[in-house]
């Protein structure tokens, strides 16, 4: 009811809720290309790590990104022996995890693809 009343409207705190200020004014002079005269960020340019360890970095994160490739149908087909074990000898609560080891099967591929995809897309560079 004190939203209907008008306790938190702009008319009795002025320009809103307490605390809250109103957005700064942008410097004058700003630049041909810069929204608002922000400055602008320079350009990272990554550098190798050194040695070998950019190489021993690059091998272990592949090995980690196979075992998670290879888990996901190790445990949807576990998944579906579960089930079907539940089911033969009526266990329910053996059949309910088998449920739950699918659903996490197909969750944990989504997320597998599409982080893939995802930290390729971070890698190159290419956001659009």
């Amino acid at each position: 009811m004190w939203f209907s009343a008008g306790r938190f409207s702009a008319g009795w705190f002025g320009a809103g809720l307490p605390g809250q200020q109103p957005p700064p004014a942008p410097p004058p002079g700003g630049q041909a290309g810069q929204e608002q005269g922000l400055p602008q960020l320079p350009t990272v340019v990554p550098k190798p790590l050194p040695g070998r360890f950019g190489d021993t970095t690059e091998y272990l994160g592949g090995v980690i990104m196979s075992l998670a490739g290879w888990s996901v149908p190790v445990l949807f087909f576990l998944g579906v022996l579960t089930i079907g074990a539940g089911r033969l000898w009526g266990n329910r609560l053996a059949a309910l995890v088998g449920a739950g080891m699918l659903g996490t099967a197909v969750l944990a591929g989504v997320l597998w693809a599409s982080g893939q995809n995802l930290i390729k897309m971070i890698a190159t560079g290419e956001l659009e």
